[in-house]
């Protein structure tokens, strides 16, 4: 009886509108838009219908195009077609798929036109979908209703640098679409050349011998041996030299001038100097102090490496550029704080993937903090630790850095973890790992890593304190038990500390041991248990487990009722 009740006063609204030639809607205005013709129906409008006809409001499911709040559609008439809906089956229904803004455009080929009877349902809304044709399913009433989609758009590119273009190295640029993402063109970029004032390129580093432009020359010891120069005891560099009865201003120390000379003991440089060659002093056992000026812009890889008697390390404040192992191995350095340049560019071949440059570096307990200037564009210091400016690798703790519970909380911003970034430090026991750590990094930036293992264990090393790593309750890619990481999904061993204390045991339900759970480099751990349910262990590792068993007498064990691994009459651990 109901029913029929608001059929008659449907028919009775209509009859007037028809009597009185007033639309429901306004009429819609005909328009074309990109070669599309048809007519601007508002949206809006189906949600705001009269009572009574809104119970029985349609949905016209065809346009052929969008502006904004408005479709494009082919007759503006309500469709006789419906599928029948019970009254309440519907509550505020979203499909999502299509059309996020009017640049695209779209047709759906499969028509449905809706008959709904609920007062309280909003309109689809269609977001989203990729180009290409697409089936949105959704349910009303019980029933599978199924919209063929088709999206498609005019791609509107601009230039994007996908590769930074060097001094000897081309770069890339794509022209990709902004909507869509789909790259429509790529050139390369010419390679910049190399641009040398006083033998040193200012966008590279890179060196030539001599400049006859600038009568500048990088000093070897060829040169100061024709000079009279002698490198032994305290050596002064001097401003400028002869070579072949011309002078020449003396702008860099040439790669490995000092090296592995045990008789210097001071250097003296003259504010001509720009360039530290690499290994300039690498090994330079009984040096003690190097005087540099301002004006030093590059301090080569394994500059001061293994200078164990260097009794402070001072770097000027125009250096831009610290190589990697730079200061390895300083470990008689007396400072409490390392000042860095506020004119610092970069450490090491990859800033996000530098190679010790102060491991080993100070002495504990004395050596706590890191310091720069905030204005600094590419690094930063936090609670007196190393960072890349924006957070992504943790460069390096110092030695002598501690908390009051031994903890070290990792900022969510860290990816990457430098090589051996910990620096023996001995006051961490705990790391609680940031929940974007890349734990299997591989990168082209590691080509001066001299350790091979996940980004954990090589940031930790083998001699710094850390026995426990743990992770936040948010983490969305680890747990921790008893110090071990493991995949969320808890079916993988991720990462064992390498100064783990205890007895190794892997938790039941594990599956795999993935590459690297283990560091190469490792030593003792008295027993190793693993559960009757792993059935995979990475071939290098299952290796790694036996050497710890011939070289250490570690003892492994395997759980009752594993089928897939066995000990034999050896102790060493064999796949059934």
């Amino acid at each position: 009886m109901k029913r029929v009740c608001k059929l008659v006063i449907l028919a009775f609204i209509m009859l007037i509108s028809m009597r009185f030639r007033t639309p429901i809607f306004e009429a819609p205005e005909k328009v074309a838009k990109e070669s599309i013709e048809g007519y601007l129906i508002n949206q809006e409008n189906f949600i705001s219908l009269p009572d009574g006809v809104n119970l029985y409001r349609s949905f016209i499911l065809k346009p052929l195009g969008i502006v904004g709040k408005f479709w494009i559609v082919e007759n503006p008439e309500l469709s006789e077609k419906f599928i029948e809906i019970e009254k309440g089956s519907i509550r505020n229904v979203k499909i999502t798929g299509i059309c996020k803004d009017s640049k695209i455009k779209y047709s759906i080929e499969e028509n449905r036109n809706i008959k709904i009877s609920n007062q309280s349902y909003n309109s689809y809304s269609l977001e989203g979908l990729a180009d290409g044709t697409s089936d949105v399913k959704f349910y009303a009433g019980g029933k599978e209703l199924t919209l063929r989609v088709r999206v498609y758009h005019d791609c509107v590119g601009e230039w994007v640098v996908r590769k930074e273009a060097k001094c000897g190295v081309e770069g890339l640029e794509e022209n990709i679409c902004k909507d869509c993402g789909k790259v429509l063109e790529e050139r390369v970029i010419p390679a910049l050349g190399h641009s040398f004032v006083d033998c040193v390129c200012e966008r590279c580093y890179a060196v030539v011998s001599k400049d006859e432009d600038d009568r500048s020359i990088m000093l070897t010891s060829r040169i100061c041996k024709e000079n009279g120069i002698a490198l032994s005891g305290r050596v002064v560099i001097p401003e400028s030299v002869t070579v072949d009865g011309e002078s020449y201003r003396v702008t860099g120390l040439g790669i490995g001038l000092f090296n592995g000379n045990t008789e210097v003991t001071d250097i003296i440089l003259p504010d001509t100097i720009k360039y530290l060659g690499d290994s300039v002093c690498n090994q330079c056992t009984n040096l003690r102090s190097v005087s540099m000026q301002d004006g030093v812009v590059y301090i080569g890889e394994a500059a001061f490496q293994c200078c164990y008697a260097l009794e402070s390390i001072e770097i000027p404040d125009t250096v831009e550029y610290i190589g990697d192992f730079a200061y390895n191995h300083c470990s008689g350095a007396e400072n409490k704080v390392i000042q860095l340049p506020s004119k610092l560019k970069t450490i090491g071949y990859d800033m996000h993937h530098p190679a010790h440059p102060f491991y080993d570096c100070g002495l504990d307990g004395v050596f706590t903090k890191f310091s720069i200037s905030g204005e600094n564009e590419y690094y930063k210091v936090e609670d007196d630790i190393l960072y890349t400016k924006d957070g992504r690798t943790l460069v390096s703790i110092p030695r002598g850095w501690g908390s009051k519970r031994c903890i070290y909380v990792m900022p969510d911003t860290v990816e990457y973890l430098g090589e051996l970034s910990f620096s023996r430090n001995k006051n961490i026991e705990k790391v609680i790992i940031s929940n974007n750590l890349n734990l299997n990094s591989d990168s082209e930036g590691k080509i001066n890593y001299l350790n091979h293992g996940n980004e954990l264990s090589v940031g930790c090393y083998r001699y710094s304190g850390v026995v426990e790593y743990s992770v936040k309750d948010d983490n969305e890619k680890y747990i921790s038990e008893n110090g071990i990481l493991y995949s969320k999904d808890e079916k993988s061993v991720m990462a064992i500390p390498t100064g783990y204390n205890q007895d190794i045991r892997i938790r039941e339900g594990t599956v795999r041991w993935e590459k690297d759970a283990l560091w190469e480099s490792c030593d003792k751990y008295y027993k190793i248990i693993l559960p009757s349910t792993l059935v995979e262990i990475d071939d290098v590792q299952l290796s790694l487990l036996n050497r710890l068993v011939q070289e250490y007498g570690t003892k492994i064990v395997v759980s009752k009722g594993n089928t897939c691994f066995k000990v034999n009459s050896n102790g060493f651990l064999e796949k059934c």
